[in-house]
């Protein structure tokens, strides 16, 4: 009898704890722990947010409050400052493995690609150098590059199907984007007005809804980021150029 084929599913779901092991172990290989402002202002709000009181820091550029909240945990069960750069590491670990479902489905969209080529090129672009070597580090960028990773898939996906599933998924994506970083707000805006237009066929009632929704989204974020950075910091923090 001739061997069943491997799905693609299963072939995303071997690749994917590849690239999530191979993060881990180089992240917890490198020496360290480098921590920078940037690391103690995430572990500072995560350690507000879990109900812990203020962490003070001097002022401080404004941090995204979605990686902090995903150390959360960490404090809720009582790790140690070790154990709480250890569980940073696995969520960069498991950023970086994400990559390579998000990156998979973005390829199968273009014409020709199959999934088996899809899925050797997600890898690949999840396992670059610079992307790894980072995850040693208590810092959101994983994150970031995982989150616009899905907003180039939910483009890609409101000009293919035109659906208003497109735009409800637009506006979650912006929002995530804007709290993974501040800096994320432009383009979280810049995806909300593609996915408009994709989707003005749907009627101009559907996209000034859209717009509005997506512009009241951002601002919700920035008013807690604002409320939790004052909790934490006693400063909502200074935008810079």
């Amino acid at each position: 009898m001739r061997a069943r084929p491997t799905s693609p599913e299963l072939w995303i779901a071997l690749s994917t704890f590849a690239v999530f092991a191979a993060g881990l172990i180089v992240a917890t290989a490198t020496p360290g722990p480098l921590l920078t402002a940037d690391d103690l202002a995430s572990f500072g709000l995560a350690w507000t947010m879990s109900g812990e009181g203020a962490a003070p820091m001097p002022p401080q550029a404004p941090y995204g409050l979605l990686y902090p909240t995903m150390l959360v945990p960490g404090w809720l069960v009582g790790l140690d400052d070790g154990g709480m750069l250890f569980w940073a590491r696995t969520v960069n670990a498991l950023c970086g493995a994400l990559m390579v479902p998000v990156l998979t489905a973005f390829l199968q969209r273009l014409d020709g690609v199959r999934p088996v080529p899809a899925i050797a090129a997600a890898t690949a672009g999840a396992m670059m150098p610079a992307f790894l070597l980072t995850g040693s580090i208590a810092w959101s960028e994983r994150l970031g590059v995982l989150l616009v990773a899905c907003a180039a898939l939910v483009t890609a996906r409101s000009w293919d199907e035109r659906s208003g599933l497109d735009g409800l998924l637009a506006i979650v994506t912006a929002a995530a984007m804007f709290a993974a970083h501040p800096r994320l707000g432009p383009p979280a805006l810049a995806l909300i007005v593609v996915v408009t237009v994709a989707l003005r066929r749907l009627g101009w009632a559907r996209v000034v809804g859209l717009l509005g929704a997506g512009v009241a989204a951002l601002w919700l974020v920035e008013w807690i980021r604002a409320a939790v950075a004052e909790a934490a910091f006693g400063s909502d923090g200074t935008y810079d150029a």
